[in-house]
């Protein structure tokens, strides 16, 4: 399984999580949207969790804290973010969504 974000590839061979679920341990991995549709069109049997940010300021927020980058990559990043939730929207794969708010709040 593999798939590109901020210009990079990133994978996970499924024959890993198989090793893992072998073990009767429970592998928990963190993927985008792209990610948990391609896990899902293989056919491997997971729990979708979609972390949501509190509020578009918050996303802003926290986008612009992450690294040093142009106001054109900021952008892009934002506009990538969004797409994302929507995907995520637009999905019955997500049968559990969380607000990534505060502590006692998520846990709750």
């Amino acid at each position: 399984m593999h798939s590109r974000a901020d210009g990079f590839q990133y994978g996970l061979a499924f024959s890993t999580l198989e090793e893992v679920k072998a073990t009767e341990l429970i592998p928990i991995i963190a993927v985008d949207v792209d990610g948990a549709l391609n896990m899902n069109k293989k056919s491997f049997e997971a729990n979708f969790l979609f972390i949501y940010p509190p509020s578009f300021e918050v996303l802003r927020k926290r986008i612009g804290q992450t690294r040093n980058e142009t106001e054109s990559e900021f952008k892009t990043r934002i506009h990538e973010a969004i797409k994302e939730i929507e995907k995520a929207n637009n999905s019955v794969l997500f049968t559990n969504r969380l607000v990534n708010d505060t502590l006692d709040d998520a846990v709750d």
